[in-house]
């Protein structure tokens, strides 16, 4: 058994605040994206309702147990690979082929394709964000060392630490996040962009990416043994929101703030 649990952490930054424009109300990537989500969740629920799926299912119970940090890795490429290797999110002009001619706001650009037409892009995620120079630019996510851990190259101040017990900062919010009952043994190891830290419970494993207004956090089980209750702490003076899912046939951990 090995299950893929998700959880977004979005905090409010006043410099994001001011878009020069308005987001629309409907984002048509957004629809779309969660469409393709709800018919790819009936796919597997009818999927995993087949005897073979049953069948390997109980074998799966106890095929993960006791990995160490290498093997729990491999288990997530080999069972969650598009998880692990997609993006968290993608900035405007990051597809095959096309290029940002210039930004209208912080939530807008004008794209182009080869020798296409340009088109409108808006996003109710920023889509630039003001660089080390103080230069408004393209968000880009790519981690990058910084001090005793990682943060991305042009985003909202996000800090991901080596040592998992140190938690994740937020330092514009003053905002930190951690795991309940971490060793301060974990540490970080670079995955596709991700923070991956094996072992943060019982057979189960973690992994963190940037998104341009927080993270996305995800728990690996790999086994019966792994804990139902995965707690995650907030701890700041501000209002925060934190949105869960189910990962690819999972189960949803209860979070305690």
């Amino acid at each position: 058994m090995a299950l893929f649990v998700f959880a977004a952490v979005v905090l409010g930054d006043a410099s994001s605040s001011n878009r020069g424009g308005d987001a629309p109300a409907n984002d048509p990537q957004m629809e779309q994206a969660l469409a393709q989500s709800q018919q790819d969740g009936e796919r597997e629920k009818q999927r995993r309702a087949t005897p073979q799926a049953r069948e390997e299912r109980m074998r799966s119970r106890s095929a993960y147990r006791g990995s160490d940090g290498a093997k729990a890795l491999e288990v997530a490429k080999a069972k969650f690979g598009h998880e692990v290797s997609t993006p968290a999110w993608k900035s405007a002009g990051e597809e095959t082929g096309q290029r940002v001619v210039k930004f209208l706001s912080d939530h807008s650009a004008l794209i182009e394709a080869g020798s296409g037409p340009k088109s409108l892009v808006e996003s109710v995620l920023p889509m630039r964000s003001t660089d080390q120079t103080g230069q408004p630019a393209a968000i880009d996510l790519g981690l990058e060392r910084h001090g005793n851990g990682f943060k991305p190259k042009n985003a909202a101040g996000t800090e991901l630490p080596d040592h998992l017990a140190d938690g994740l900062m937020f330092p514009k919010s003053r905002v930190r996040l951690g795991l309940g009952a971490v060793g301060a043994g974990v540490t970080a190891q670079s995955v596709d962009g991700k923070l991956f830290y094996a072992d943060v419970a019982h057979d189960t494993d973690f992994f963190v990416a940037p998104t341009p207004t927080g993270v996305r956090t995800y728990h690996q089980l790999r086994s019966d043994q792994s804990p139902e209750d995965l707690p995650l702490n907030l701890r700041g003076p501000i209002r925060m929101s934190w949105r869960g899912g189910r990962g690819a046939g999972g189960r949803s951990g209860r979070s305690r703030w």
